[in-house]
């Protein structure tokens, strides 16, 4: 159990950790809610250290600052490329793959790039409470994707995930279901932001690449975060 946690802080993070031999790519997958957990206390314990140096608005910028750089940066890198690969006007899926593994940041991943970070910035200014949680529903929303979907191509890290075991999302589950002590009612909105976020971008997947990749999985996460911030913003 303890090398999966390490396999998961190592795919989805900056945390350093000790190195795994023996490595379940798979299976470490029940632990990225775990992740989560660790990058939603970080955010929380930073927050409250700088609130007292600074006012609330840098206080946030800095938070965001921090996050991406030890959890979000690849995902983030994920999204950009998909809105590229995905925004394309092009039919051919060995095309759009093409465009996926450039790793030049075309039109369509600076504009909706920009665009992203506008709202993300936006919808937490919006509502600073509870925020700090989505890190943890939107790690979950990665075993969800991988129970309902299929891999695009027989090589990358998409297709390291499969076959996935749709028991893992059990255990995974039972990580998330941590937060309902905390609110009920965020844990019913993670969860419901991770379901949608992950059929959306199964169902568009599938019609672009027949199936998803690695971007695909690093965008769900980003998806995920944009879901639950627009739902707890809701009057």
């Amino acid at each position: 159990m303890l090398n999966d946690i390490f396999v998961a802080f190592g795919t989805i993070s900056r945390i350093p950790v000790p190195t795994v031999k023996n490595v379940n790519i798979k299976r470490s997958v029940i632990y990225f809610p775990l992740v989560g957990i660790f990058a939603s206390f970080v955010l929380w314990l930073f927050q409250m250290i700088f609130i007292n140096i600074f006012n609330i608005n840098i206080t946030f910028i800095l938070n965001m600052i921090l996050y991406f750089y030890l959890f979000q940066y690849f995902h983030f890198d994920g999204i950009l490329d998909l809105f590229d690969g995905f925004g394309a006007q092009i039919r051919d899926i060995e095309e759009r793959r093409k465009i996926l593994k450039d790793s030049r940041i075309g039109a369509f991943s600076l504009l909706y790039g920009i665009f992203y970070i506008i709202l993300y910035i936006f919808l937490i200014f919006q509502n600073k409470d509870f925020w700090y949680m989505m890190p943890i529903f939107s790690r979950f929303s990665v075993p969800v994707l991988l129970s309902i979907s299929k891999p695009a191509f027989d090589e990358g890290l998409g297709k390291m995930y499969f076959p996935f075991k749709k028991l893992y999302l059990i255990p995974s589950f039972l990580i998330v279901s941590i937060t309902a002590f905390i609110s009920l009612k965020i844990f019913l909105i993670g969860i419901i932001s991770s379901i949608i976020s992950s059929f959306l971008l199964n169902i568009i997947s599938n019609k672009k690449i027949n199936g998803i990749n690695g971007d695909v999985i690093g965008a769900n996460i980003c998806l995920t975060e944009i879901i639950f911030l627009l739902i707890i913003n809701i009057k």
